[in-house]
């Protein structure tokens, strides 16, 4: 029989094996955008790691020229472009089930009727499955539905924590997200320097943008507010209707000399090419 004390050693010997051989933070892991990252999530990757680029661009409803977004081959056409980010409408039918669609007409019928009637539409739970292999752009949710707690349970059934960031538009939007999902990420609306000033008050580390307009952003606003850890967030189509080729080059320029941290853009090529130029100039 083997006396306790040598028993002992070997459990001892063992459990040190075990953590040497045990997998060390910066291997692979379901969220992260490869080894070095592993240990932050897919937002903090993009929005706030130390490689972060400086400035970043998002496709309106991915890419807006093929049928106004909001599909499938948008999306893969934005990214393809090299967007770093994708802003989607997510709705819902009568039944509470989350579509990709900007309007609220899916409201109207379930979605077993609107299968009968073949209308085809994307869902949240296919969008989110397409952004899901790593590189690909991050997603911006615009929660237009009344129905939070399906998107809610749509989110949690693809673990899509800390890989998709939810727009709040104003303050009870943001209650709610907060109290059905406190662990998703969020974009909040501001309306002046003020309304941004107030978000950071609140000092809540899942804010991770503050979406404004180009009158009142600017450089030296931004600069703190990234300083507190918040990225700034624009749509490029405020200062032209436009938004087409060299429109969208201008537009998103504008945005990054302003010191705007985040442009949406309605046509990804150009918009990838003004935020190249733009963190060329930032040494990003």
């Amino acid at each position: 029989m083997v006396p306790a004390s040598r028993r002992l050693r070997v459990s001892a010997l063992a459990l040190a094996m075990l953590v040497l051989v045990a997998p060390r933070a910066g291997g692979s892991s379901a969220h992260a955008d490869g080894p070095a990252v592993a240990t932050r999530t897919r937002v903090e990757a993009i929005l706030t790691g130390p490689g972060t680029r400086r400035h970043l661009v998002c496709g309106h409803r991915g890419d807006f020229r093929l049928q106004e977004g909001n599909n499938l081959p948008s999306f893969e056409s934005a990214w393809r472009a090299g967007l770093d980010l994708i802003e989607i409408d997510v709705e819902s039918t009568s039944d509470g089930v989350p579509v990709i669609v900007h309007d609220d007409w899916p409201r109207k019928k379930t979605w077993a009727e609107w299968q009968r009637r073949r209308k085809p539409m994307l869902t949240l739970a296919n969008a989110l499955a397409w952004a899901q292999p790593i590189g690909r752009p991050l997603l911006i949710l615009d929660l237009k539905t009344p129905h939070l707690e399906s998107v809610v349970a749509t989110l949690r059934a693809a673990r899509a924590a800390g890989r998709v960031v939810a727009f709040a538009s104003d303050e009870k939007e943001y209650h709610r997200i907060r109290f059905l999902m406190p662990e998703l990420d969020v974009m909040v609306r501001a309306h002046d320097r003020n309304g941004a000033l107030a978000w950071t008050e609140r000092q809540d580390p899942k804010i991770v943008m503050i979406h404004g307009d180009y009158e009142w952003l600017h450089g030296g606003l931004c600069d703190d507010l990234r300083a507190l850890g918040y990225r700034t967030y624009c749509n490029s189509w405020k200062l032209t209707w436009d938004d087409e080729a060299s429109g969208a080059a201008s537009s998103v320029g504008r945005i990054f000399r302003r010191g705007i941290d985040v442009a949406q853009t309605n046509h990804p090529p150009t918009a990838v090419a003004a935020r190249n130029t733009a963190n060329r100039k930032a040494g990003r």
